[in-house]
């Protein structure tokens, strides 16, 4: 045990030496020389070399031959240090002058959270850094921080069994707020809760209820703090500036509970005095704020925007850093470069000036190795993870944090096809996991191994630990590796499991990111059971709190894909242009979607735009030459795109009928065949089950991929005349009615003509005289000749178009 010393004498002055024989590979010989302060020289040597002994006589021997004259202090040190280094030399060894101390070490200590951060640094090279020593001087300080607490516990409980509330009320005088230090243990507040504080006085009652309100806020139990702060604003505050901690803390207990509105409007009506108390509490009350109010939306990001400044004022930039953050994940809804520019920006506000700020800056490096991770930035994405882990090399008290960004780093250098580099990485983090002896980090790795070789006895064990550890990432991560590896689960108990992890996560609030893998998890078992519509909701949840999810969005591209629902991949991707920007990937994804959706002028127009982006010799180039080909046979015609950010603009009824032409060459380029059926090679065409749903279909999904949002459809509408088809209300108030029939085949043309008639009685109902008769004619000898050649009433305009939709040429067209 180290123990620290003061005394009034003064130091000794001394001079220490390295003496090594050439060409030896032990560590040179320690010569110490310190002058007493009878004006003799003490000299002391260490070391394990052979010429230890050797380079101690000589030593002896060179000081004895310094004439004894009257001199100060510290000069007859400087004559008998430079006779030795002569003599050593002359007789052929290495000397060289070392500095008074073998290392440095430097410490700061975080009050609020407790934590402690080293480092030690050698200062010559004969010497080595010992780390165990650094942390034990760690854990003692931890030790003592627990101790405090609990002692205070202690003897408040053995006070109040006496009976004797007062003394238990008067040994926390001072201790209030910032008087408790560090992570406070749950012996503290239980042991403060059994204070009676209505014996007490009104000053002694608000002091223990300070005290207990503190203590309940740093152990996350704010309904208990919250009780405390109403009883003291019941009390009666002179200064309104103080009562803004205790409203704050009762707001922030509504918005646990989820009151979120409550909670809003006690922050906002704080907000309206704000010039009138302190900075640190206006930003605290900011990023509340911010965390409540609606994502994305502009008044959160604002709020993000105060805290920061707020914290800044206040002087504390480890906060300030926490909000970038916040801002960072708010600005995700507006693209990958503004939230990545955020992180950038907090490096900026986190100057190199200190222990504190290099782990703060290494853990906003490990954010944007992250960010850049999950956009698939690998290469920048490594140097930031690299970044992380070597302002973390050496300090003590973030072993933990390094580890993390060593693993990263490792992943990294894989993607980057780097495995030498990646292998090093890995095995450095297992290493350091052994020093800290750290349950946590060989579970997470036997909780990966389950995904690759399952065994229910190591799963029942592992879900054990994981529930003993408390963590909930590691409960959850248990939790997924079972439901989705057990080959004994069917898939209503696998995702009656998943969901009951996502219903934990969600009521301890956690953040998207630890809710992703029960909810991607869950989007897995639906897409191998075939239930694609239930994984495309899943994947919009977690994209409503991760926009950047590529992988979540590039599954529910390919869902949507799946499930036909081309006008909704249309809309989709259209969404993650104006997120992302004009990448090829996402300008072809949105050009197929649109092809396949019948638009093929708007796709070759989006194919065009691809080309430019794509170099040459890049697969995806030949597969958008592809496309672009059958969208030209498809009649497709180049337009002018329109810009990432769509603008309002009405549909006049001129581009409502070239869209219904259009849909019409479409179908009958490209999707007749689907309307058919031949059970056997000698027979006859025959229509599929119920082909005008199929039609119904394949129409609104042209018209979503067309028109987008500019387009609501609204299908088989009760009239109080039947039911109909198809109702459109597009951008600019134009209402159109829709009925939709099929001609031939066993569909008389007379059965088709009545559709006028019902578009009429439609257009009385819906108050509209413009309608469509969409005609999906399979008439061999008569196909596209007009069913309604005369309306019955002038007032009203009704437009038949037709769709070929034959299966085959009649004979009589055959022979000609």
């Amino acid at each position: 045990m180290s123990t620290l010393t003061v005394s009034d004498e003064p130091a000794l002055p001394f001079i220490r030496f390295a003496v090594s024989s050439v060409g030896e590979p032990l560590p040179p010989a320690k010569l110490t020389l310190t002058e007493q302060l009878d004006g003799s020289v003490k000299c002391a040597v260490t070391g394990d070399s052979v010429s230890t002994p050797a380079i101690a006589k000589s030593a002896a021997e060179a000081a004895e031959r310094v004439t004894p004259i009257d001199l100060t202090l510290g000069e007859r040190l400087v004559l008998v240090a430079n006779s030795i280094r002569t003599r050593l030399e002359a007789e052929g060894y290495l000397v060289q002058e070392l500095p008074s101390a073998d290392v440095k070490v430097t410490a700061v200590f975080d009050l609020r959270t407790g934590r402690l951060i080293g480092r030690q640094e050698t200062l010559h090279d004969f010497t080595s850094v010992d780390t165990k020593f650094a942390e034990r001087i760690n854990l003692s300080i931890h030790g003592a921080l627990k101790k405090g607490p609990l002692d205070l516990a202690t003897e408040i409980h053995r006070l109040i069994d006496l009976g004797d509330n007062l003394g238990a009320a008067a040994i926390l005088e001072g201790r209030s707020g910032l008087g408790f230090f560090g992570v406070l243990p749950l012996e503290l507040l239980e042991a403060l809760q059994r204070i009676d504080v209505l014996v007490l006085s009104a000053e002694s009652e608000k002091e223990v209820r300070i005290s207990r309100m503190a203590v309940a806020a740093s152990l996350n139990k704010f309904d208990d703090a919250e009780v405390d702060a109403q009883a003291i604003l019941d009390g009666g505050i002179e200064d309104p500036a103080e009562s803004v901690k205790f409203t704050n803390t009762i707001a922030f207990a509504c918005f646990k509970r989820g009151e979120i509105e409550t909670a809003i409007a006690m922050w906002t009506e704080l907000l309206k005095s704000a010039d009138s108390f302190s900075s640190s509490d206006r930003a605290w009350i900011w990023r509340n704020l911010a965390n409540a109010l609606p994502t994305p939306g502009a008044d959160a990001i604002r709020a993000a925007h105060m805290s920061i400044d707020s914290f800044l004022e206040a002087g504390d930039k480890r906060e300030a850093a926490t909000s970038i953050l916040l801002l960072s994940k708010l600005l995700e809804f507006d693209g990958p470069v503004a939230a990545v520019e955020q992180l950038n920006k907090m490096l900026d506000v986190i100057a190199a000036n200190g222990l504190m700020a290099d782990a703060l800056r290494s853990s906003i490096y490990h954010s944007l190795a992250t960010q850049l991770y999950n956009l698939r930035s690998f290469n920048p994405a490594l140097e930031a993870a690299m970044q992380a882990a070597s302002l973390l090399k050496g300090v003590v008290g973030a072993k933990r944090d390094l580890i993390a960004s060593l693993s990263l780093a490792s992943i990294l250098a894989e993607k980057c096809s780097d495995i030498e580099l990646s292998q090093r990485l890995n095995s450095e983090a297992i290493s350091l996991e052994g020093d800290i002896s750290s349950e946590k980090y060989a579970l997470v790795r036997q909780i990966h191994a389950l995904f690759g070789e399952f065994d229910s006895a190591s799963a029942e064990d592992i879900r054990a630990r994981a529930n003993e550890s408390g963590n909930s990432n590691l409960i959850a991560a248990s939790e997924v590796a079972i439901a989705i590896s057990d080959p004994s689960l069917d898939s209503t108990t696998r995702l009656r499991r998943l969901e009951s992890v996502v219903i934990r996560l969600n009521r301890e609030k956690a953040s998207p990111e630890a809710k992703y893998p029960a909810m991607s998890a869950i989007v897995t078992v639906l897409r191998r059971d075939g239930k694609l519509d239930r994984a495309g909701i899943w994947l919009r949840k977690i994209l409503a709190g991760q926009p950047l999810n590529l992988d979540a969005r590039d599954q529910l591209l390919q869902v949507l894909w799946d499930s036909e629902a081309w006008g909704d991949a249309a809309i989709f991707t259209k969404e993650q242009i104006a997120l992302h920007g004009n990448l090829p990937g996402i300008l072809f994804a949105h050009g197929k979607s649109l092809l396949e959706a019948g638009d093929s002028s708007g796709a070759l127009s989006i194919f065009m735009q691809a080309l430019k982006k794509v170099e040459v010799g890049n697969p995806l180039r030949t597969t958008i030459l592809e496309f672009r080909e059958r969208a030209l046979e498809l009649g497709g015609v180049v337009s002018v795109v329109a810009s990432n950010v769509d603008v309002a603009r009405p549909i006049f009824r001129e581009e409502l009928i070239d869209a219904f032409h259009e849909f019409s060459n479409f179908i009958s380029g490209e999707k007749r065949m689907v309307f058919w059926s031949r059970p056997q090679p000698q027979e006859d065409y025959k229509w599929v089950s119920h082909p005008e749903k199929r039609a119904q279909d394949l129409f609104h999904t042209f018209l979503k991929a067309r028109f987008l949002h500019r387009i609501s459809v609204y299908e088989e509408l009760d009239t109080g005349a039947g039911r109909l088809d198809i109702y459109l209300k597009v951008d600019g108030g134009l209402s159109v009615i829709v009925e939709l029939k099929m001609c031939g085949f066993g569909y008389p043309s007379n059965y088709a003509a009545a559709g006028e008639g019902q578009i009429q009685h439609y257009m009385g109902n819906r108050d509209s005289h413009l309608g469509y008769l969409l005609v999906f004619d399979a008439r061999l000898d008569k196909n596209k000749e007009p069913l309604i050649p005369n309306m019955t009433d002038s007032s009203k305009t009704i437009y038949e178009v037709f769709v070929d939709v034959r299966p085959r040429v009649s004979e009589k067209k055959s022979k000609k």
